[in-house]
Protein backbone atom coordinates (compact mmCIF):
# COMPACT_ATOMS: atom_id res chain seq x y z
CA UNK A 1 0.00 0.00 0.00
CA UNK A 2 2.82 2.34 1.03
CA UNK A 3 4.07 1.73 -2.31
CA UNK A 4 1.22 2.54 -4.51
CA UNK A 5 1.14 5.72 -2.64
CA UNK A 6 4.38 6.90 -3.41
CA UNK A 7 3.35 5.81 -7.02
CA UNK A 8 0.17 7.63 -6.78
CA UNK A 9 2.10 11.21 -5.52
CA UNK A 10 4.84 10.78 -8.20
CA UNK A 11 2.53 10.17 -11.31
CA UNK A 12 0.48 13.37 -9.90
CA UNK A 13 2.85 15.83 -9.47
CA UNK A 14 4.35 15.17 -12.61
CA UNK A 15 0.50 15.67 -14.09
CA UNK A 16 0.22 18.48 -12.13
CA UNK A 17 3.27 19.83 -13.68
CA UNK A 18 2.80 19.25 -17.00
CA UNK A 19 -0.98 20.41 -16.92
CA UNK A 20 0.58 23.97 -15.96
CA UNK A 21 2.61 23.82 -18.45
CA UNK A 22 -0.10 23.02 -20.49
CA UNK A 23 -1.88 26.24 -20.28
CA UNK A 24 -5.39 25.20 -21.89
CA UNK A 25 -8.34 24.02 -20.09
CA UNK A 26 -8.83 21.09 -22.69
CA UNK A 27 -5.56 20.51 -22.59
CA UNK A 28 -5.41 20.17 -19.07
CA UNK A 29 -8.65 17.90 -19.15
CA UNK A 30 -7.23 15.24 -21.45
CA UNK A 31 -4.59 15.07 -19.73
CA UNK A 32 -5.80 14.38 -16.33
CA UNK A 33 -8.09 11.76 -17.85
CA UNK A 34 -5.04 10.11 -19.50
CA UNK A 35 -3.27 10.50 -16.66
CA UNK A 36 -5.57 8.87 -14.32
CA UNK A 37 -6.32 5.84 -16.91
CA UNK A 38 -2.11 5.26 -16.83
CA UNK A 39 -2.48 5.53 -13.10
CA UNK A 40 -5.29 2.80 -12.02
CA UNK A 41 -3.12 0.51 -14.86
CA UNK A 42 0.53 1.45 -13.74
CA UNK A 43 -1.00 0.61 -9.94
CA UNK A 44 -2.56 -2.39 -11.15
CA UNK A 45 0.25 -3.68 -13.05
CA UNK A 46 3.56 -3.02 -10.33
CA UNK A 47 0.96 -4.33 -7.58
CA UNK A 48 0.79 -7.48 -9.54
CA UNK A 49 4.20 -7.56 -10.27
CA UNK A 50 5.56 -6.95 -6.74
CA UNK A 51 3.04 -9.31 -5.18
CA UNK A 52 4.46 -12.04 -7.70
CA UNK A 53 8.20 -11.08 -6.47
CA UNK A 54 6.95 -11.16 -2.92
CA UNK A 55 5.29 -14.57 -3.53
CA UNK A 56 8.73 -15.76 -5.52
CA UNK A 57 10.56 -14.75 -2.42
CA UNK A 58 7.94 -16.38 -0.01
CA UNK A 59 8.57 -19.41 -2.27
CA UNK A 60 12.42 -19.43 -1.90
CA UNK A 61 12.74 -18.60 1.62
CA UNK A 62 10.66 -21.36 3.16
CA UNK A 63 12.44 -23.97 5.23
CA UNK A 64 13.22 -26.31 3.45
CA UNK A 65 15.87 -23.80 0.98
CA UNK A 66 16.35 -21.46 4.21
CA UNK A 67 18.89 -18.35 3.37
CA UNK A 68 19.82 -20.16 0.02
CA UNK A 69 16.68 -19.73 -1.70
CA UNK A 70 16.27 -15.92 -0.37
CA UNK A 71 20.44 -15.39 -2.02
CA UNK A 72 18.60 -17.36 -4.85
CA UNK A 73 15.44 -14.91 -5.32
CA UNK A 74 17.37 -12.23 -4.77
CA UNK A 75 19.97 -12.97 -7.50
CA UNK A 76 17.20 -14.03 -9.72
CA UNK A 77 15.47 -11.07 -9.56
CA UNK A 78 18.72 -8.81 -9.75
CA UNK A 79 19.78 -10.38 -13.34
CA UNK A 80 16.06 -9.90 -14.52
CA UNK A 81 15.86 -6.46 -13.37
CA UNK A 82 19.40 -6.16 -15.60
CA UNK A 83 19.03 -7.86 -18.17
CA UNK A 84 15.19 -6.55 -18.79
CA UNK A 85 16.68 -2.86 -18.29
CA UNK A 86 19.69 -4.05 -20.34
CA UNK A 87 22.05 -2.42 -17.97
CA UNK A 88 25.58 -2.83 -19.09
CA UNK A 89 28.07 -5.22 -16.68
CA UNK A 90 30.46 -3.96 -15.50
CA UNK A 91 34.00 -5.14 -17.12
CA UNK A 92 36.26 -7.49 -14.64
CA UNK A 93 39.49 -5.85 -13.64
CA UNK A 94 42.97 -7.47 -15.24
CA UNK A 95 44.55 -8.74 -12.31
Amino acid sequence: AFLEVVFLVVFFTGDFLAGLLAADFLGVFVLVAVFLGVLVLTVFFLGAFFKGVLDLIDFFSADFLGDLGVLTALTTIDLLVTASLKVPEAPLPLV
